[in-house]
């Protein structure tokens, strides 16, 4: 096996290129910056999106009978300071 690729068998965690893939059942992808993109798990999945400084800038929920959106707000110093809800459908 390649020294970028290790498997954790005793949990079956999958771990590739220091990311996190797989833990507790949970799945999880990554884009460019190595920034988490999504996490997938058994009742939703969760998409990231970041602003220019890579802060995170949104989360979207998807569960199968609502979605729901939250915007994150930064202070002069860069630290998240509020959470908000954009939108519920």
């Amino acid at each position: 096996m390649d020294r970028k690729y290790r498997e954790e068998y005793s949990n079956h965690n999958l771990i590739r290129c220091n990311q996190l893939l797989n833990f507790r059942g949970n799945q999880y992808s990554y884009g460019q910056y190595d920034r988490t993109q999504t996490e997938q798990t058994i009742d939703a999945t969760q998409h990231y999106h970041y602003g220019a400084k890579h802060r995170l800038s949104e989360v979207r929920i998807e569960q199968t009978d609502r979605s729901q959106r939250y915007g994150y707000v930064y202070d002069a110093l860069g630290q998240r300071i509020e959470k908000h809800q954009l939108d519920s459908v």
